[in-house]
């Protein structure tokens, strides 16, 4: 075989991709993207082991808890500990909206609206256009009983761009009503 100059290295992926925490993320990422959870599980669990002070990982975890948790219609698990990972991950990006969404998510669940309600305006501001983080603050005013608020809000996502937000707003504004 002849010998190789630098740069002429053949296209392979580097030895270590088993343990590259980059790799383990993005297939995270596109397992909890594909409701893939307990594979998305595995990843994060597998990058944590090799890096564990990731604060992607800690974020990508409360993705995937809160997403489990909506496909089986069920309760969000380990509330207060996705809370304070989501805290910890807001400290390292304080723009990071994806997190200040699901902080408020979770505090709402949590029974805690004037929190919420903080943390969902943090994510708006830093993504007003984002029509899911404003049916959550929708949402946060329904539970902490501001129907008005709500109301004003759910009109304008009745005719949502995503047919599933103005759907869920319609929904809940129908749930209001009766």
């Amino acid at each position: 075989k002849p010998k190789k100059k630098m740069g002429e290295e053949e296209e392979q992926l580097p030895s270590n991709a088993i343990g590259n925490p980059l790799a383990h993320r993005f297939l995270a990422w596109d397992h909890i993207e594909h409701g893939q959870f307990e594979e998305a599980f595995n990843e994060l669990g597998d990058t944590a082991s090799i890096n564990p002070r990731d604060m992607w990982v800690r974020y990508y975890l409360c993705v995937a808890k809160y997403r489990l948790a909506q496909s089986k219609h069920s309760e969000m698990l380990g509330l207060a500990n996705m809370m304070l990972d989501l805290k910890a991950v807001l400290d390292w990006d304080a723009e990071l909206a994806g997190a200040y969404d699901l902080l408020a998510v979770a505090r709402n669940a949590g029974g805690s609206s004037t929190a919420a309600m903080e943390a969902e305006r943090a994510a708006i501001g830093l993504s007003p256009r984002n029509e899911t983080y404003v049916l959550h603050l929708a949402q946060i005013y329904v539970a902490g009983r501001k129907y008005p608020a709500a109301a004003a809000l759910l009109e304008r996502l009745k005719t949502a761009d995503n047919p599933q937000i103005a759907a869920d707003a319609n929904s809940l504004l129908s749930e209001m009503n009766s």
